[in-house]
């Protein structure tokens, strides 16, 4: 908790006390601790928990004018293919995402404001008012995940690489490429452009890492051998990193 008192002008008595609750996220695998959310621990690329007592809720106001569009960007960020999400954007406001932390939300809120939707993130569940109309059901009912920007399966199999990596130079190799594709993919899904020029660096990305997870699997790979095929891949990554900030700069320079 941080505690800081602020003071007026010189000639002025009155002080403000201002009280704040610092938020400790810690990664399940390495017990690492941070004041800040990340999806891969930066450490070890574990799973990072947040705090369940502080959650809120998301809800869409407004959405695209393309609906199915919209939908499909939902179905993508969610992995929830059987979801009706053309039901609930036409029963809007819909409250998407219930009991989540904030931190999390966050991350919503901007992928899909780049993506046209009007969103807002409100600090308790909204007032529920008798209507005649049903409200649409949420995306999850239990803490929402982070934005789907690998599909669970990568994720999850990215997360199993890094503990079956026993010399630790290597696995901090590993740890470098997988937070720079989520760096690039990150970017991709928060720019409003990016994901529509560079849809095809997304599934790049997504078969580049199967191959590889595929090939490590089947393999008992040297420290040698490991760190040169995932020095290829890194490299295929910077490449389009490198190609992402070059257009953006382009589109920037235009504007």
């Amino acid at each position: 908790m941080k505690i800081q008192i602020r003071r007026g002008s010189q000639t002025s008595k009155n002080a403000t006390l201002k009280i704040r609750e610092k938020i400790v996220y810690q990664c399940k695998e390495c017990k690492n601790r941070y004041y800040s959310y990340y999806y891969f621990c930066p450490q070890c690329l574990g799973e990072v928990a947040s705090p369940a007592h502080h959650s809120a809720t998301l809800q869409i106001l407004t959405c695209p004018s393309d609906e199915i569009e919209a939908a499909d960007f939902l179905k993508k960020l969610s992995g929830k293919n059987d979801f009706d999400f053309a039901k609930a954007l036409r029963a809007l406001p819909w409250t998407c995402l219930i009991s989540t932390d904030s931190a999390i939300l966050q991350h919503w809120k901007v992928c899909l404001e780049a993506q046209k939707f009007t969103v807002e993130v409100l600090p308790s569940p909204p007032e529920t008012k008798k209507k005649r109309r049903k409200p649409h059901p949420p995306l999850f009912e239990t803490p929402a995940p982070f934005p789907g920007f690998f599909p669970s399966s990568i994720s999850s199999a990215i997360r199993k690489a890094a503990q079956a990596i026993p010399m630790a130079s290597a696995r901090l190799q590993w740890v470098d490429t997988v937070l720079l594709s989520f760096k690039i993919l990150e970017g991709l899904y928060k720019h409003p452009t990016g994901r529509i020029l560079f849809y095809d660096f997304i599934f790049q990305i997504e078969e580049e890492f199967r191959e590889f997870l595929q090939d490590f699997s089947r393999a008992k790979w040297s420290e040698a051998e490991f760190l040169k095929q995932n020095g290829k891949l890194k490299a295929s990554f910077e490449r389009m990193d490198v190609e992402v900030q070059e257009v953006r700069q382009q589109v920037q320079e235009q504007l």
